[in-house]
């Protein structure tokens, strides 16, 4: 839709280029999703067909992995079609997995980009490049090692039950290395499910909005309310030649709390002009007055999404991580998962530091 990408060669990696003039307004991508996973306790309100969230439990389900839940007739109907037939086997194996909620619906986005891996769809190989293109982390941390290797053994006994192990268009890598590359990649470009509530049930992967770089002062906005297909338009005019970016993060918060957030949760420090003006003024401590853009008020001006955003960033700590940072502003670090990120959550809202 009048866009490219071009690599840059330096830690920008790849972005995505206008082709042409975009006044404000103008549709830039629309990604239907290319693999969604609603968080176990969201399961049964979450069609995995139609994606549509329930405020009640829905009545359908499967019974031989019990992980997909079904609403409407057609729905039903097409209950065991591709692709859940084909991973029903391996998602039974994660019925009784007592791993944290993130790292159970990662598995499950790793297993079905595995599926369209081996059985690719109508796009053909160009659906699988488009996921190994974007970006990760490069280097896992020994922790991070730790925590992954019984997931990842799981991970290989399921996929070796399906059908399509053995029959792959193409071969199967389940090393650590390459398991590890997938988790980082759907970790740092995977989307937040939002309830029509606004609470987050789980993680959606769009590979061409993925591609887009953050900005502090984007010149896009996403449309995500569909989790079947998210839409990019421009919220500012965009000239021929110039680079599309969108926000990753709450853009009310100060400079340096803004950084640290990115480079906690996406592994970078964010160098857009925005940051660098801030950071020349001495606005780093403070909040920071520049105006945002326009049409990206949903961000800005929220405080819903302000606090929904620092929730979900502190959902994706594990508990060593959540107690270092209590410990270190003067918490308490007793207690559940769930009550240490409610403490920790209070705090920063205290402090001003998301």
């Amino acid at each position: 839709m009048g866009v490219h990408i071009v690599n840059t060669g330096d830690e920008r990696g790849r972005i995505v280029i206008a082709d042409k003039d975009m006044p404000k307004g103008t549709p830039v991508i629309c990604d239907p999703a290319f693999a969604v996973c609603p968080f176990p306790e969201h399961k049964k309100r979450m069609c995995a067909r139609c994606l549509r969230y329930h405020n009640k439990r829905l009545d359908v389900h499967c019974g031989t992995c019990n992980q997909a839940w079904f609403c409407g007739d057609e729905c039903e109907g097409c209950a065991m079609a591709a692709p859940h037939d084909a991973l029903c086997p391996a998602l039974a194996h994660l019925t009784s997995a007592r791993f944290d909620k993130q790292v159970i619906a990662m598995l499950r986005l790793i297993l079905e980009i595995l599926y369209r891996t081996a059985v690719p769809d109508g796009e053909g190989q160009a659906s699988v490049d488009g996921f190994n293109q974007l970006v990760y982390a490069t280097e896992p941390s020994v922790e991070e090692l730790t925590e992954l290797k019984k997931p990842f053994e799981l991970l290989r006994v399921a996929v070796k039950s399906c059908s399509w192990h053995d029959t792959s268009a193409l071969p199967l890598d389940l090393s650590e290395g390459t398991l590890h590359r997938m988790f980082s990649q759907i970790e740092c470009n995977s989307f937040g499910l939002l309830s029509p509530r606004g609470g987050l049930v789980g993680h959606a992967l769009h590979r061409a909005v993925a591609m887009l770089n953050h900005s502090c002062a984007p010149n896009c906005a996403v449309d995500d309310q569909d989790p079947r297909l998210m839409t990019v338009s421009t919220v500012l005019d965009v000239v021929a030649g110039q680079e599309l970016n969108i926000s990753y993060i709450d853009l009310r918060q100060p400079v340096a709390a803004r950084r640290r957030l990115l480079q906690r949760q996406y592994h970078f420090t964010c160098m857009c002009e925005r940051c660098l003006e801030e950071l020349k003024q001495g606005k780093s401590d403070h909040s920071a007055t520049n105006p945002v853009p326009e049409g990206c008020s949903r961000y800005a001006e929220d405080d819903a999404f302000a606090t929904l955003s620092l929730q979900s960033a502190i959902k994706l700590m594990n508990p060593k991580s959540l107690k270092t940072e209590l410990k270190t502003l003067g918490e308490s670090t007793q207690g559940s998962k769930k009550e240490l990120m409610a403490r920790l959550t209070a705090a920063r809202l205290r402090n001003g530091n998301t």
